[in-house]
């Protein structure tokens, strides 16, 4: 099963948008683990966001380094597409096959990157 990942974008006057929601997992020490039969709950927290920002301009890139090439390129360019046929960005795999890299086309690009931190713990019967 393959999810696309939480990307959204705007196309502004000069310049295209992309914001990019990333959830990370924080395994609680000693409770990621279970075994045997019955239920196994999962609790989960969250804890932090934090958003960095940045403007990639003519010359920058954004990499994704990825072993799953074929998939962020099919995600891509389901999300993002419509402005690389349009010249505003270039979607490239690179030569390797080791990453996809996003480049300015015709406008340069703002990147929103929101870390959220989630806490979660799994375990058979109460959870504390």
């Amino acid at each position: 099963m393959r999810a696309d990942p939480s990307i959204s974008s705007v196309n502004n006057t000069n310049s295209i948008s992309i914001k990019v929601d990333l959830t990370h997992v924080i395994p609680a020490p000693g409770k990621n683990i279970t075994s045997g039969d019955g239920n196994c709950f999962i609790r989960t927290n969250y804890s932090s966001n934090k958003t960095y920002i940045d403007t990639i301009q003519p010359g920058g890139h954004i990499r994704i380094y990825t072993r799953y090439i074929n998939a962020w390129n099919e995600s891509l360019q389901g999300l993002l597409g419509i402005y690389a046929l349009n010249g505003y960005i270039n979607i490239d795999e690179s030569p390797t096959g080791e990453y996809l890299e996003i480049t300015p086309g015709t406008k340069y690009i703002v990147v929103q990157l929101n870390v959220i931190d989630i806490y979660v713990q799994i375990g058979q019967g109460w959870i504390l």
